[in-house]
């Protein structure tokens, strides 16, 4: 390994301790990518998300949103989390680290399906927050839904 790749390497370490980001990954495709909010709001479009209207207490359904894929970007993960009536949905998506590599992908605009499933215990209305960003200026954004649980 030549010096350089090494310093790179350093680099690229310092950079996930100092901001406690264990998701920088260098892909198949030799892109090095990190995880960040996925783009699910972009300029004027709505936030295009899906769930039922109804479910029943105790059974999981699936639930979704839609994000903006650009260039090198890719999927990534996408969390779920309850607490009695409320479920939070994370969606995240792999961005390149480094703007040139960004710059050099042909790849236009593409969406991801980011899909998760989740349960409600109790019976009432539940509220289905879905966290991402707005673009342009990557602003954190959030879209909401209200599911009927009998």
């Amino acid at each position: 390994m030549e010096l350089s790749q090494i310093q790179g390497l350093m680099k690229l370490a310092a950079v996930a301790l100092l901001t406690g980001c264990s998701s920088i990954v260098a892909d198949d495709d030799g892109v090095t990518r990190e995880r960040r909010p996925a783009i699910i709001h972009y300029h004027s479009d709505s936030i295009f998300s899906l769930a039922p209207t109804e479910v029943t207490a105790g059974q999981s359904f699936a639930v979704s949103v839609r994000s903006y894929v650009f260039r090198c970007a890719v999927q990534g993960p996408t969390f779920s989390y309850v607490n009695g009536l409320t479920a939070r949905i994370e969606a995240f998506d792999r961005f390149p680290v480094r703007e040139r590599e960004e710059e050099e992908c042909s790849r236009g605009v593409g969406f991801a399906l980011h899909a998760a499933s989740i349960t409600f215990a109790e019976r009432g209305t539940a509220t289905i927050l879905f966290h991402g960003r707005r673009e342009p200026g990557s602003v954190p954004v959030t879209g909401m839904m209200h599911v009927l649980v009998k």
